[in-house]
């Protein structure tokens, strides 16, 4: 999930990014869309290159909530790596009569750490956790459709994922969670994705509407 989240991000952000030759007019009129629509996710996918992969050697962060007691928590990370977030292939793109179609797929990324530790306060509940390892999304597809005449009435997205690998070590309060996490990751999280891929499609719709609007 985080990488379509990251994904329709950077697809947002790339509007921007137009070159200046494409004018919108351009756009509206329905010339050449379908090749414009091209370059700007090629334009994206490269803008992505360059951060790709992204790591970090440590970070150190703290939270203390305004109320005493009630929560606060303390937090390092030791090298962080996110690679693979920028290899996406541009599947299919289509213009016909006003309804545009679009699919890219983000072959797969990897996040994975060498350390991280917390210390947790709930309540005056102490939690101490552990975490390394790695989690691994393969097979990310994203499919939009729009009518630009209509966008009120038909506007569809649509995602899958092929598969999640998790292969974390967690430990909170020296209790081993490593198979429940992992679990989770490699079977109820895409069963949930897939139950409510409707309902999050239909969110996610809502809130690229106003933004295809504005570019189209």
């Amino acid at each position: 999930m985080e990488s379509i989240v990251f994904t329709l991000c950077v697809l947002l952000t790339s509007a921007a990014a137009l070159p200046s030759e494409l004018e919108t007019n351009d756009l509206k009129t329905g010339r050449n869309l379908d090749e414009t629509v091209r370059l700007m996710l090629e334009g994206v996918i490269h803008q992505a290159k360059s951060f790709d992969p992204y790591s970090a050697e440590s970070a150190l962060g703290e939270f203390i909530f305004p109320v005493p007691g009630v929560f606060s928590a303390v937090g390092s990370v030791e090298n962080f790596l996110l690679s693979g977030f920028s290899d996406i292939e541009i599947v299919d793109i289509g213009f016909v009569v006003t309804t545009l179609n679009v699919e890219v797929r983000l072959i797969g990324f990897v996040a994975s750490i060498d350390n991280a530790v917390a210390d947790v306060s709930i309540f005056n509940r102490n939690l101490k956790g552990q975490l390394s390892g790695s989690v691994a999304v393969n097979d990310i597809r994203i499919n939009l459709e729009a009518d630009l005449a209509n966008l009120a009435e038909h506007l569809i997205f649509s995602f899958s994922i092929g598969d999640i690998q998790s292969e974390l070590n967690i430990e909170v309060n020296d209790r081993d969670l490593s198979d429940v996490v992992n679990n989770w990751f490699r079977i109820t999280l895409p069963i949930t994705l897939e139950k409510y891929e409707v309902q999050l499609s239909r969110i996610i719709a809502r809130q690229l509407k106003p933004i295809i609007e504005r570019i189209f």
